[in-house]
C-alpha cells in the first residue's frame, strides 16, 4: 500500500488502487469504468508489478550488503 500511495496522482495510481486496494473489480471492469481498453489496464498493472519487483530487489540487496 505504501508503494501505491507513493505513485504520482494519475491513471496508473487509480488503476492500481482499484485493482489491488479495492480489489472488487476485474481488469475488464476497471477498463470499462475508466473508458480504456483492457490492454491499457493490464499494461498499467504490469508496470506497477515491475516497480514492486525493482523496489523489493533493491531492499533485499541493500540489507544483504549493509552490516
Amino acid at each position: 500500500r505504501r508503494l501505491i500511495e507513493e505513485l504520482p496522482e494519475g491513471v496508473e495510481k487509480e488503476t492500481v488502487r482499484l485493482f489491488y486496494v479495492e480489489g472488487e473489480l476485474s481488469a475488464r471492469e476497471i477498463a470499462e469504468r475508466m473508458g480504456v481498453g483492457k490492454s491499457a489496464v493490464t499494461m498499467r498493472l504490469e508496470r506497477f508489478r515491475a516497480k514492486v519487483r525493482r523496489h523489493l530487489m533493491h531492499e533485499v540487496l541493500k540489507r544483504r550488503w549493509t552490516p
